[in-house]
């Protein structure tokens, strides 16, 4: 019997094994010779392939008889198969199996449930609080973009306004105001549209990651595992929870839709089919959404660059031109490039540096795979692809330094920015706390993720090409996270994918379903899709508890630590009310707090929360002074209000004062003379108005020291204002004080009235001139 009927009489009589003589295809066209490991087929299975002489034996190794007998035997008449390998999506059918289709709506609804908790913190009172500080930013440049926009098809404002043009997320600035537009363009559309989009976003991304999963493995268990542990990482959570409009939850979204691309172009050969189009298509809008989207989304792009090279090497392998394969990347490459040059040309978006980093990106491709092709022609070994490109990426590198200093070095101190701690959560290190910090983040997700990291990165390289998306993204974010948390998100969204695979797997060992189909030899086709019920359905569920239990438990936590404090807000609120009732306008009606909080007071005050740099240089040292003596006249032209927390000051510091004496004497400290508290929460929260103070002069015996005191009563807590005034040489002293009342001063009383408060007045005007003028005054 020829080799030829040996395939086919075994087809004939084990039309099960159709999928394995395929995936043996696959690994026969990628090296001469392979071994049992590399074949993922069980033993038995082997073992009758070999006894049929399909396989043989070859040296250490083995291969396949005769590879176009087996081609034949499977349909395809000798020929290249253009289908794509199993898996690999084709974009040309749409599947609306109800059952399918229900399952990922509620796998979706999941994601949906754990980003709206924050329902009550977002909405109250009929307005909208956003979560965190950063978002009051891009709040305030929606709002001003609206200012110039005349209707919702009025977009030239939304491309060209001073809030696209000017931020480090051009993209988003101008897609969040274009839908803001769509629903009115007022500044009650602009907080509903920012509130919303963080969870419109995540949806998004986990329907992605659906089909990213789907194309990888070709088993819909997985996909879904993954969209439901995304929905309960809470890093993932807190970063796209609703009301937190932080440009991270825009950017996952092309993130996933880039890593899509790749894996669609991977099945495809060349530009010769409708596939390899549309997935440079998807690659391109991918690359331009994250660059255009974050300043720093040069850092998102590096992983493209790691697939190509792990196809590169597969190519060489199997003998195929690595330059005719990755035509699609580059194609989706460079137009992504083109896209980015156009709008920081046309509509000033991003600096040059990060407008270049498409065409770098680009010639990193080019050259990756012109080194490869060089490697394949000279017949060298395909992993010498690695070190090649490698050095060219390195002279590359310096030609960019030598040709271009200055961008060159702008570059290189953004990337050295990324090492720098500035004393923001974000910046600090995943690993901070040790294993606590990141299992608070992710919960047993990066647990349960880690070893099939490790699986599919063997198997990127050693068959299938593919997995090489997921692996260099994965490994690539792990790194980020290392250095700064703010890439969790970015990373959840991959470690989800292998947690997905990692928790069918662990089912089926636990007996409650079959294997994750790129593990089950015996499969011969796409897995299906059964709803368990009964037990099976509560020990599944029991199952998920046990592996995201944590995380479920940790969304809410992490989540409530973004949201506004409702402490906070009140004192925003009564802040607004009071500049608005005294008739105070920006800047009269600054707030100036601790840094974290500064763009939601401001903003819910005056609607300027554009910045809170001043806030962020200034508080820390004014809060924590001993001696607020020098801190007046910085702040009397440009702060109107001061908000301080009532604990996490040390005792005698300006900020302990105001929290606890209402800046009156306390025994280690003396007064203060300009910041009038004005409002107490129930957190112990104060709110001070910077006000001039009345100057009260007067006489007393020479060189001796009088106690000045009122009683002072905020929001139904009375606390016994005091100073302490010596008077001069001639007996005569001045003190301001920034209350008004009836002060006493040993036997006699005084009174001080608003106006004088208000507008630096004189109290007690008995001494003359001279006498005041030289009159001592503390602090």
């Amino acid at each position: 019997m020829s080799e030829r009927s040996a395939a086919a009489s075994l087809i004939e009589d084990r039309p099960d094994l159709t999928e394995d003589l395929r995936t043996l295809l696959e690994v026969d066209a990628a090296a001469e010779t392979w071994t049992f490991d590399d074949t993922e087929v069980d033993s038995g299975t082997f073992g009758e392939l070999v006894e049929r002489d399909v396989v043989e034996k070859e040296g250490d190794g083995y291969r396949l008889a005769d590879p176009d007998a087996v081609r034949q035997a499977l349909g395809d008449d000798g020929v290249t198969d253009d289908r794509p390998r199993v898996g690999r999506p084709t974009f040309s059918t749409v599947d609306l199996d109800s059952r399918r289709v229900g399952a990922l709506v509620a796998a979706l609804s999941a994601v949906v449930l754990a980003r709206v908790i924050s329902y009550p913190s977002v909405f109250r009172d009929g307005t909208v609080v956003l979560s965190g500080n950063d978002p009051y930013a891009y709040r305030y440049w929606v709002e001003r973009t609206l200012l110039n926009v005349s209707g919702p098809l009025d977009i030239g404002p939304v491309l060209t306004g001073v809030g696209p043009t000017e931020t480090g997320e051009p993209l988003f600035v101008a897609v969040t105001t274009l839908v803001a537009s769509l629903f009115g363009g007022t500044p009650a559309a602009a907080g509903w549209t920012l509130a919303w989009y963080p969870v419109v976003t995540a949806v998004a991304t986990a329907a992605v990651l659906y089909a990213l999963v789907v194309a990888l493995t070709d088993d819909r268990r997985v996909a879904l595992a993954a969209v439901v542990l995304l929905a309960v990482t809470p890093g993932h959570a807190m970063r796209t929870s609703l009301g937190f409009a932080d440009h991270h939850a825009f950017d996952y979204v092309p993130l996933a839709v880039t890593a899509y691309g790749l894996v669609a172009v991977d099945g495809t050969d060349g530009l010769r089919d409708r596939r390899a189009w549309l997935g440079a298509g998807v690659v391109a809008a991918g690359l331009a959404g994250q660059i255009l989207g974050w300043s720093a989304g040069p850092l998102l792009v590096v992983p493209v660059v790691g697939y190509v090279a792990v196809r590169a090497v597969q190519d060489v392998r199997a003998g195929d031109s690595p330059a005719r394969r990755g035509l699609p990347v580059v194609a989706g490459v460079g137009a992504a490039a083109v896209v980015v040059a156009g709008a920081h040309a046309a509509l000033g978006w991003h600096d040059s540096v990060v407008a270049v980093t498409p065409a770098l990106l680009l010639a990193a491709v080019v050259g990756v795979l012109a080194v490869a092709e060089l490697v394949g022609r000279a017949d060298a070994p395909p992993w010498a692809v690695v070190p090649a490109s490698g050095v060219a990426g390195i002279a590359g590198l310096a030609a960019v330094a030598v040709a271009a200093p200055a961008v060159w070095t702008r570059a290189t101190g953004r990337f050295g920015d990324l090492f720098a701690s500035r004393g923001i959560a974000e910046t600090r290190s995943l690993l901070d706390g040790g294993s606590v910090g990141w299992l608070l983040l992710f919960g047993f997700v990066l647990v349960l993720a880690a070893p099939w990291l490790a699986w599919a990165t063997r198997r990127a390289t050693r068959s299938d090409a593919a997995w090489a998306v997921p692996v260099a993204y994965g490994w690539w974010f792990l790194l980020l996270a290392a250095v700064q948390v703010r890439f969790a998100g970015q990373l959840a969204v991959f470690a989800a994918a292998f947690a997905g695979l990692g928790f069918v797997h662990l089912a089926s060992v636990v007996d409650l379903g079959a294997p994750p189909a790129p593990l089950d030899p015996d499969r011969t086709g796409p897995r299906s899709l059964s709803i368990p019920t009964g037990r099976r359905a509560a020990q599944v569920l029991a199952l998920f508890v046990l592996v995201a239990g944590l995380g479920v438990v940790q969304v809410p936590v992490k989540t409530s630590q973004v949201t506004t404090d409702g402490d906070a807000y009140r004192a925003a609120a009564w802040t607004a009310d009071d500049a608005a009732e005294r008739g105070l306008a920006s800047p009269d009606s600054y707030v100036f707090s601790r840094w974290g909080d500064n763009r939601m007071y401001n903003y819910v005050v005056s609607g300027q929360s554009r910045s809170y740099g001043f806030a962020r240089a200034n508080f820390g040292p004014f809060a924590s002074a001993a001696n607020a003596s020098g801190w007046y006249p910085r702040l009397r032209d440009r702060v109107g209000y001061v908000v301080v927390e009532g604990s996490g000051f040390e005792s005698g510091t300006v900020g302990a004062r105001l929290a606890g004496s209402f800046g009156g004497r306390t025994a280690d400290a003396p007064g203060l003379a300009h910041y009038r508290v004005r409002y107490r929460g129930p957190d112990g929260r104060v709110v001070a108005s910077v006000v001039p103070g009345a100057r009260l002069v007067g006489t007393a015996a020479p060189n001796r020291t009088q106690t000045l005191a009122t009683n002072v009563t905020v929001d139904g807590r009375t606390v016994r204002y005091e100073r302490r005034v010596r008077a001069n040489a001639t007996g005569a002293f001045a003190v301001t004080v920034p209350y008004p009342g009836r002060y006493t001063l040993g036997n006699t009383t005084v009174a001080v009235d608003e106006r004088a408060v208000r507008n630096g007045g004189t109290v007690g005007a008995d001494i003359g001139a001279r006498a005041s003028e030289s009159a001592v005054e503390p602090v």
